[in-house]
């Protein structure tokens, strides 16, 4: 049927084709055998490294006594970053793979909700959780270099982390339901917001996503170290010419030491999470968004699932008390599996040996009714 000079039968299939892609009934292959086979294995790396590696660094700091001692907050925002990225990596990883495969979406409008919500929580948690380890450390240094010795009170922490999941639940909520919504969109591998348009709330959110998640805390990470930079140097300068070396400025060194691989941790997240942040801005300024690569999606967000893999791994080389945590764990787990299999084998020996002994009593009995008989 024309109307118009438009066939209607032509329009309705294509409506009902596009219907199929965001829905993910129709499979175009936008990725390729070789492409999606090189994501799959990279996503499932990253997720077994981060569930067994962020689920170590958790269980170090529960049962450690020296790693979770009062004095040392540091190791509350560590445990809060750990759980973000197991959540990142149990949550919201395996669904992203499961879209690659499947190149659509097939949970429905509800748990694409969901899915924003979670990415944008998990994210913005640890980018907060950062910034807020930054300024614990430079109070903590700051307060050494004064000699004082007290800690950082862990109700401050403790505010500090809840109030990084407040603020990532908040943007969620108001990224899903106020100033977008949630889509799935082909040659993507998650529900996001839809694609920016310019009007008020588009610009709102990308602009407050850039200022407030990115720019703002990445601000206050390089003040936070640059202060604590020249509060060390000084510290230093004092200890040379006054020949001074008391327990404040030891354990200033051990803070330096800390410092450091915090802003390791911080260099390896910002390299992570780079990529989306160009892709965000291009998917932004690029008017024909079917132009875009089906790669760069899935790229942008395994780099920035990488990074949940990544911190383990910095602990392990950078903290003493971390790596000892994770010998014991390993050991323990090495010596319960081994105990578990000697028990076994054990039991299959007593079971072995009473059945060899029940063979010999009845063979016994057989010889014995024989006799009688004879």
């Amino acid at each position: 049927m024309e109307l118009g000079g438009i066939d209607l039968n032509i329009s309705t299939s294509i409506m009902k084709n596009s219907s199929n892609i965001t829905y993910g009934t129709t499979r175009l292959d936008y990725y390729g055998v070789k492409i999606t086979a090189v994501f799959s294995v990279w996503l499932i790396l990253i997720i077994i490294f981060a569930v067994i590696g962020n689920m170590m660094v958790m269980i170090a700091i529960i049962r450690d006594k020296d790693v979770q001692r009062k004095d040392n907050g540091t190791n509350l925002f560590l445990f809060n970053l750990a759980l973000s990225d197991v959540m990142t990596a149990i949550c919201v990883a395996p669904v992203s793979l499961y879209t690659l495969i499947h190149e659509g979406w097939h949970f429905g409008t509800l748990f694409c909700n969901l899915n924003l919500i979670l990415n944008v929580i998990f994210l913005f948690t640890s980018i907060h959780s950062l910034m807020y380890m930054s300024i614990h450390k430079y109070l903590s240094v700051k307060r050494l270099s004064e000699c004082d010795k007290r800690p950082v009170n862990r109700s401050v922490c403790y505010g500090m982390i809840a109030g990084s999941w407040i603020w990532g639940v908040f943007f969620a909520l108001l990224t899903t339901f106020v100033l977008t919504e949630a889509e799935y969109k082909v040659k993507t591998t998650q529900c996001g917001p839809k694609y920016p348009i310019f009007e008020t709330k588009s610009v709102v959110l990308s602009l407050g996503n850039l200022l407030l998640n990115i720019v703002l805390p990445f601000i206050v990470m390089l003040v936070m170290y640059l202060k604590i930079f020249y509060i060390i140097r000084g510290t230093a300068d004092f200890r040379r010419q006054s020949s001074r070396r008391d327990s404040s400025l030891k354990r200033t060194d051990g803070e330096k030491a800390a410092i450091n691989t915090l802003v390791i941790v911080l260099a390896c997240f910002i390299i992570c999470w780079l990529p989306y942040l160009f892709y965000t801005n291009y998917v932004f300024f690029t008017p024909d968004r079917d132009s875009i690569p089906a790669f760069l999606n899935p790229l942008a967000y395994y780099f920035g699932f990488t990074n949940s893999a990544c911190n383990p791994v910095i602990y392990a080389f950078r903290f003493p008390d971390f790596k000892r945590g994770y010998l014991e764990i390993l050991q323990k787990f090495t010596c319960s599996s081994r105990s578990r299999a000697f028990e076994c084998v054990q039991k299959t020996d007593a079971n072995l040996k009473e059945r060899i002994d029940l063979i010999e009593n009845n063979a016994d009995k057989t010889n014995i009714s024989k006799d009688n008989i004879q």
